[in-house]
């Protein structure tokens, strides 16, 4: 009797500490517990990760930010699901998603994914171009090709895709010279020596790093760049014309900055992708470098020759103004082979080839701005390529014989 009663007492013991239990956790679909992610801790956040065997990067793990910067990706997770990130580096990136994965399943495991409208919210920092080009802070435009490239690749005048380095997610500072990666980087200074690099290595000149906005003219573009820690980095681009900053926060659209980037103003995260506006929990708060840099700048209208030094498996990128004439002769020449593309403002190609000598014809009736890509295919010294181009029209007597969208008869 007296050991019957004992397994009843332990049997209702165990049913309590049950019930309590389930006051606190619930099970899964899977069969694990559910977690309470609104009240989550930093330990509770740092726990989750390491039971969903979710894979820290290295630059992440010794940060001192680590936990706190885990525990506002899991809350941005839970409250909004279905909201894209938008980091540049691509570790971080890949961490980012990787936990909200994992919290989308356990928040309906299964299921079809919950929808957290945010379709109120408007930009507060910046705007975004609307169908009819209009800078506006809701109701933007997304263009599918604005996730093939980042922040990075922008501030640059590196859009064209597909991309001619080999890199883990887009372009990454350090992808054109070698000289480094965001993960080498402690401090906002390296980063900035790497940026630095890779212009060097693009053929660019007169590169001038400082901790205030300098003074430039046409033939020069300005780029300033921050850090968040160790998670990630974000870069703007100074634009005379409009007399506005622009950026780009990783794979979504193209912003037009409200204020000039100074460091008494934080840079708040915001975005607009392919399904609305949204904002986002993430600071980029260390100092700012501004880069300032010489122009490989051609008017064509003034028919230009010029010579351009290119490093063994490095390219150089010129920038083209093109006026009202409607044809412009292209010459490329060098003593070894090379290949060249020629992008319009959108970097759409509109024109390519490769060999030893180019000679062809860019008709365009749209005045603006033409990127020239060149690189050696196989030399591996340094080298140069002689370019010229010339502008001109064609007068015809009829009758004549078109043989080419260019307008040159036989």
């Amino acid at each position: 009797m007296r050991v019957s009663r004992l397994i009843s007492s332990t049997m209702l013991v165990l049913v309590v500490l049950v019930l309590v239990g389930l006051l606190t956790f619930s099970v899964s679909a899977e069969g694990s517990s559910t977690y309470d992610f609104s009240n989550f801790t930093e330990a509770d956040s740092m726990a989750f990760v390491e039971d969903h065997d979710i894979n820290i990067p290295v630059k992440l793990q010794e940060s001192a930010y680590l936990s706190v910067f885990t525990q506002e990706l899991i809350l941005q997770s839970y409250e909004a699901p279905n909201n894209a990130f938008c980091f540049n580096y691509p570790e971080t990136q890949a961490y980012a998603e990787a936990i909200r994965a994992a919290v989308k399943n356990y928040i309906n495991p299964g299921a079809a994914p919950m929808t957290v409208s945010t379709t109120s919210y408007s930009l507060l920092y910046n705007t975004v171009q609307d169908a009819n080009g209009n800078w506006v802070t809701s109701g933007g435009v997304y263009k599918p090709k604005w996730q093939y490239y980042n922040c990075y690749a922008f501030s640059i005048n590196r859009a064209e895709q597909p991309s001619f380095y080999s890199t883990s997610y887009k372009y990454q500072p350090g992808d054109m010279s070698n000289a480094g990666s965001f993960f080498d980087c402690s401090n906002i200074d390296e980063l900035a020596e790497i940026i630095r690099a890779d212009l060097v290595a693009m053929g660019y000149s007169n590169i001038s790093l400082s901790t205030f906005i300098p003074t430039i003219d046409s033939s020069q573009e300005l780029i300033c760049v921050k850090m968040m820690y160790d998670a990630d980095y974000h870069l703007m681009r100074y634009d005379m014309e409009t007399n506005a900053w622009y950026h780009k926060p990783g794979g979504t659209a193209v912003l037009k900055y409200n204020y000039v980037p100074t460091n008494d103003r934080i840079w708040y995260s915001e975005y607009c992708d392919a399904t609305g506006t949204y904002p986002s929990n993430y600071v980029y708060d260390s100092p700012i470098v501004y880069i300032a840099y010489s122009k490989n700048q051609i008017d064509a209208d003034q028919n230009s020759t010029f010579r351009e030094y290119i490093e063994p498996e490095k390219d150089v990128f010129c920038e083209i103004i093109v006026g009202s004439s409607p044809h412009y002769d292209i010459n490329l020449k060098s003593d070894y082979p090379f290949e060249y593309e020629i992008y319009d403002n959108e970097f759409e190609v509109v024109s390519s080839g490769s060999g030893t000598s180019i000679d062809t014809c860019l008709t365009t009736f749209t005045a603006g701005k033409y990127f020239l890509r060149m690189n050696f295919t196989s030399y591996a010294q340094l080298h140069y390529i002689d370019v010229s181009i010339e502008s001109h029209s064609h007068s015809y007597s009829a009758p004549h014989t078109w043989i080419s969208f260019t307008q040159h008869e036989s």
